[in-house]
């Protein structure tokens, strides 16, 4: 598997193609998906349909509005 034990950062799950990369670089064995999203509602349902195809998966969520470069620009690090 091509993405097996990698981490990977996916900004902009929304219903388009970043939560389709999420859940094919989750079935290709990702150790971990950082996802960004900004509502919960959209995290949610991606870490969902992750786990489906890869329970072991960790999936660390922020929110994050890419238009927002203060929020892109946060580590997470009070989270």
């Amino acid at each position: 598997m091509l993405l097996s034990d990698k981490v990977l950062i996916v900004s902009g799950i929304g219903p388009g193609l970043g939560v389709k990369l999420a859940v094919e670089a989750a079935r290709e064995g990702a150790a971990a998906l950082a996802i960004g999203a900004r509502t919960a509602d959209k995290r949610d349902d991606a870490e969902s349909r992750i786990r489906a195809v890869n329970p072991n998966c960790q999936v660390p969520k922020q929110p994050t509005d890419i238009r927002n470069a203060a929020q892109c620009a946060h580590r997470g690090d009070d989270t």
